[in-house]
């Protein structure tokens, strides 16, 4: 999952206001940016914008990275529909196999 960082930046001493909007990059590496971006001290609001236009506030984003770290990521699907030679009869046999890995966002 892909995620963009846009942070709402109060200057100091001032009453002024301004928005940054980051690169597109991993939940997790999104996370470990905002947590150093929270150490300015010049946070008015941090919000994350994934690939489909969805907001998440950074507990949230927290959770879901939480629960999807177990679930397998790409996914790839082979089947095999096999073939008997002595009856020249295709389908008879259907294997699947899949494969994927549990990377982490």
């Amino acid at each position: 999952m892909e995620v963009s960082i846009v942070w709402e930046y109060k200057a100091q001493g001032t009453k002024k206001r301004t928005t940054f909007t980051s690169q597109m990059m991993t939940a997790q590496e999104a996370l470990r940016l905002a947590k150093d971006i929270e150490k300015t001290g010049r946070v008015e609001t941090l919000t994350f914008h994934d690939e489909d236009g969805e907001r998440w506030t950074k507990k949230e984003l927290e959770k879901l990275v939480k629960e999807i770290e177990t679930e397998p990521h790409n996914i790839v699907v082979y089947f095999d529909g096999g073939y008997n030679k002595e009856y020249r009869v295709a389908g008879q046999a259907l294997r699947g196999e899949f494969i994927f890995s549990r990377k982490q966002l």
